[in-house]
């Protein structure tokens, strides 16, 4: 393990067991043969997945500005303009700044195709696309315009790939974990930059 991951290894473990004091688990439980089993399978939900789902949404924000693809509500393709900054809502094509998912119920999210907590398709980039939260959350993801802008954009191959592994079972180690932590939030950084020094008229 190195210096880096070593040094986040120990912080992250307190954060932990701060945030759930008093919750549904306390890592001190949780410590002995359970926690390469237990611990793990909380962290990847609790710590990696939030920091993935932001990824996604600031690396589309970062892309330059112009039109993006969507799934109308009648289920007709459009092509909708955004600015530097903003993303679309693949299912339904509402406009909003990248940063909007700050809680369940209001501003941009990160939907997923195939909705499962399995680990094998939970931070799969292939699976997931932005989604706002009438569509990801009171429309249950709006799975039929979901299906259609997967069909469109990514392919029937890619769609048959993730209902495969679906059911597949895929089980990370924290250095794994920790890793992908490490990633995710530099790409969030990049992404970040690029949409802070943006060229005048973006």
């Amino acid at each position: 393990m190195s210096l880096m991951r070593t040094t986040y290894y120990h912080r992250t473990i307190t954060d932990m067991e701060e945030s759930h004091i008093g919750g549904k688990f306390s890592l001190g439980k949780w410590w002995g043969n359970h926690f390469n089993t237990s611990v793990i399978f909380q962290y990847d939900r609790i710590k990696v997945a939030p920091e993935f789902q932001k990824m996604i949404r600031a690396e589309a924000g970062a892309q330059p500005p112009g039109a993006t693809l969507a799934i109308s509500k009648t289920g007709e393709p459009k092509m909708i303009r955004r600015k530097l900054g903003q993303v679309v809502c693949v299912t339904c094509g509402k406009v909003g700044p990248w940063k909007g998912g700050v809680n369940r119920f209001s501003g941009m999210h990160t939907g997923h195709f195939l909705a499962s907590r399995r680990a094998s398709i939970l931070l799969d980039p292939a699976n997931v696309a932005v989604q706002c939260s009438s569509c990801n959350v009171f429309r249950d993801g709006a799975q039929q315009e979901f299906r259609n802008w997967m069909l469109l954009v990514r392919g029937e191959e890619t769609v048959s790939r993730l209902e495969r592994q679906k059911n597949t079972i895929r089980k990370f180690t924290y250095e794994e974990l920790v890793d992908m932590l490490l990633e995710f939030r530099a790409r969030i950084k990049a992404a970040e930059e690029k949409i802070l020094f943006r060229p005048s008229g973006s």
